[in-house]
């Protein structure tokens, strides 16, 4: 784990929050990695491994980001 402080959970949620569903089409069906705090997406890809080595290659922790898989584009809008 980092030694950057990660912000509580409430944080990400309120932030996530600020997303809209419409927002999230690009990344029907794929893995989202989000900030820790919820407030950007840092990285996307469908297949969880090359999301996770995105990941890597920005230089960032496993630790400090969150993982999230959007359902299939019919179903962001009314699942989200």
């Amino acid at each position: 784990m980092s030694e950057k402080s990660r912000p509580d959970r409430k944080i990400y949620v309120e932030n996530r929050a600020k997303f809209l569903p419409e927002d999230l089409l690009p990344y029907a069906s794929q893995w989202v990695v989000w900030s820790a705090d919820g407030s950007r997406i840092v990285a996307h890809h469908s297949d969880l491994a090359e999301a996770a080595r995105q990941v890597e290659s920005l230089g960032l922790e496993r630790e400090d980001v969150i993982f999230d898989h959007l359902p299939p584009e019919g179903e962001v809008t009314t699942l989200l």
